[in-house]
């Protein structure tokens, strides 16, 4: 309603819905989208008797320029009355060409029955409309070029339908549909009309895609023959080359390569081809893609070297890295940006529940365990220091993640048997491994694999009484000292502040046990200055008399903590 003609009245904002309903019966659309943009209606208003859409009430006095703009605001074209008429019931009973067409244009479905059973094109036929019935037959066109009908497909391009209508619902176009379903002969009459190959909706899934996915070698050089760019890539940055290689289809891999396919490109996710394919442990896609240039030491595009990318993918297998390594790459290359070894690269993205079968690949091929890394300007440490380190509660927020702590000591064990070193100090000198293992009680998964397989080691590293798998030389087995440890930890070890911890710590030092371990087996410490010999690297407190008389007389107290590395200096042995 015009305000110069009805003035500005406030009684006007009670009727907006029967507003609205005039402008779509005079075809007025600018005061229709008016009203829809002051938002004093919204696109499913219905009339309040009769519950018609705006959309009928427009179909019915064959207001096409209120339907268009009705349909640009994505109302539903195929919409219901209660006796089952859509809007396309109405045009095609008002023979209504031009309505027709723009109700097919968006998605009319011509299929649809009312109440008595009738569809659009039962109405046309039973009124001899023949414009409309045909019409109505050659507008179907995605769904005759979807089953390969040759015929249909032409007689609707010569009606004046488009070929390169995206369908609103499905996003799709009539070459896709054909191409889609393998039709060559529909494909090369519809690329007849010049139409654009690469025509895709907002995904960006273009007909080459859809080639490239079902491996159609015939199909793949027509396009190209139109000019397809073989580098147009979905929302996800995958591009027809690449979902060639992951389907195998290396002959239409290679298609796509002599047409000119980025060989260096990368997804969303950073993958190259040559990533893919040595994922894939394939042998031809990585000679394929070589010969065009690829190279396994190539940094991607965010600088990270090939080996590392790889390693961020979930369980790695030993066959992939061998051929890599057979193809040139080198297994200890660093990622310079982040200053990091492929093996830590699999430490820091260890939420991988595989992550172990990466480890025990790159450890099979010799990759260094005890080299110092880690991030620009922060502390670095060795791929267990780095394990050693995790916290519990990053692993609660889902099952996969759950799962993932849960291998975290059959990692720990591998590194260890690997000749990981648990003593190799960060490089500010002040943490190792085991110290790191012991700052939290919530990493049970780290320190339980550490319990027995350190447990002997270390002992005999700081005391000398022999060395892992030698039970003669101390008191007990593995199993026997793994049942001594106490589930207590020391007061003078790690003091956190908490009261309430503290007190739960001294009720578990009451049930605690000390390890014994017999004088025969004892070292021979200096004279005078009876202490634990002192950490690799860390020289020996050196006490005067009465610091001596103060120490003299305590246990050791071989806790968890304690036996993963932070012995307290200066206790006697009892």
């Amino acid at each position: 309603l015009q305000e110069q003609l009805y003035g500005n009245s406030d009684w006007l904002k009670l009727y907006f819905k029967e507003a609205a309903l005039i402008a779509c019966a005079n075809n007025n659309d600018a005061e229709l989208k008016r009203l829809l943009a002051r938002k004093f209606i919204d696109i499913t208003t219905r009339a309040p008797k009769t519950r018609e859409h705006l959309i009928h009430v427009a179909a019915y006095y064959k207001s096409s320029g209120v339907v268009k703009a009705l349909l640009e605001r994505e109302a539903d074209v195929n919409a219901e009355l209660e006796d089952g008429k859509t809007a396309l019931h109405i045009a095609v009973y008002n023979e209504d060409k031009k309505l027709v067409s723009i109700l097919a244009k968006h998605g009319a479905n011509a299929q649809y029955a009312d109440k008595k059973g009738l569809t659009p094109k039962d109405i046309a036929r039973l009124r001899n409309l023949k414009k409309i019935e045909m019409l109505l037959d050659t507008m179907d066109i995605h769904s005759k070029a979807r089953v390969g009908d040759v015929e249909g497909v032409r007689d609707a391009l010569l009606e004046g339908c488009e070929a390169g209508w995206i369908n609103p619902k499905t996003g799709t176009t009539p070459l896709y549909n054909a191409v889609h379903k393998g039709h060559y002969d529909v494909a090369a009459l519809i690329l007849s009309t010049k139409v654009d190959p690469d025509l895709a909706p907002k995904d960006g899934l273009t007909p080459l895609y859809s080639a490239a996915n079902r491996g159609a070698l015939d199909i793949i050089e027509l396009l190209l023959s139109h000019n397809a760019d073989p580098g147009r890539c979905l929302g996800t940055g995958m591009s027809p080359l690449m979902v060639a290689i992951r389907k195998n289809h290396w002959k239409a891999a290679a298609i796509l390569l002599e047409a000119g396919a980025d060989v260096h490109q990368a997804n969303g996710k950073g993958l190259t081809p040559l990533m893919m394919a040595l994922e894939m442990n394939s042998r031809e896609g990585v000679d394929l893609l070589i010969e065009y240039d690829a190279d396994v030491n190539e940094l991607s595009a965010d600088g990270v070297p090939l080996l590392h990318k790889l390693c961020q993918r979930s369980g790695l297998k030993q066959d992939s890295i061998s051929l890599y390594l057979e193809y040139g790459g080198v297994i200890d290359i660093i990622d310079e940006q982040h200053n990091l070894s492929a093996l830590h690269t699999v430490v820091m993205h260890r939420r991988d529940r595989r992550a172990d079968k990466t480890i025990e690949a790159l450890v099979k091929y010799g990759i260094p365990v005890n080299v110092l890394c880690g991030a620009p300007e922060a502390t670095l440490k060795t791929p267990l220091a780095a394990l050693c380190e995790c916290d519990e509660a990053e692993y609660k927020s889902n099952n996969e993640r759950k799962i993932a702590y849960n291998a975290l000591a059959s990692i720990t064990t591998m590194l260890i048997e690997s000749k990981a070193d648990p003593l190799v100090r960060t490089s500010n000198d002040s943490q190792y491994a085991l110290t790191y293992a012991s700052t939290l009680e919530s990493k049970r998964a780290v320190t339980d694999a550490a319990k027995k397989i350190l447990a002997q080691d270390i002992l005999a590293k700081l005391y000398g009484v022999g060395s892992v798998g030698e039970e003669n030389n101390v008191t007990a087995s593995s199993s026997q000292l793994h049942n001594d440890i106490t589930e207590h930890q020391h007061s003078s070890l790690v003091s956190d502040g908490s009261e309430g911890k503290k007190s739960q710590r001294q009720q578990r030092q009451r049930r605690g046990k000390s390890v014994f371990i017999p004088a025969s087996y004892r070292p021979a410490l200096p004279e005078g200055n009876p202490t634990c010999p002192p950490l690799p690297g860390v020289p020996a407190p050196t006490l005067n008399a009465e610091s001596r008389e103060q120490k003299r007389g305590r246990s050791v107290m071989i806790s968890r903590m304690t036996l993963t590395g932070t012995i307290k200096r200066g206790m006697s042995i009892f």
